[in-house]
């Protein structure tokens, strides 16, 4: 799963701990065909990744630069977390299986573009 402690604030990395946590339970609900637990946990992610953001819109990377998480958050929410969703409401699990990926592969793509790719997978 992932690990995301390398947010810059503490309230952000607090809400990511939060998402990665719901991730791994929504994930593993899913696997065991429970997709009212699922999409529930997957809720709670929405909501922390969102919230994450929203507390530090604008960080500074490891090189200086300012990035703006804004735009990634909403490519985001509009697209393999939105998969997701799709996926567990409608009770498919290859399609949610893809959709964890996506969605995992996608929080490593913010963690990069601020130079903290410390995302550990399990």
């Amino acid at each position: 799963m992932i690990g995301l402690s390398s947010c810059v604030t503490s309230p952000t990395a607090s809400q990511m701990r939060r998402a990665n946590s719901s991730l791994k339970q929504s994930a593993k609900m899913a696997k065991q065909g429970d997709y009212s637990g699922a999409r529930t946990a997957a809720a709670v992610v929405g909501r922390s990744v969102h919230t994450g953001i929203e507390l530090a819109p604008i960080v500074t990377s490891k090189t200086g630069q300012k990035v703006n998480l804004k735009p990634m958050l909403t490519s985001w929410e509009s697209g393999p977390y939105q998969d997701l969703k799709t996926a567990l409401k409608g009770k498919q699990q290859k399609a949610a299986t893809i959709a964890f990926t996506n969605l995992r592969g996608q929080c490593t793509n913010c963690h990069s573009a601020i130079g903290r790719p410390n995302i550990h997978l399990n």
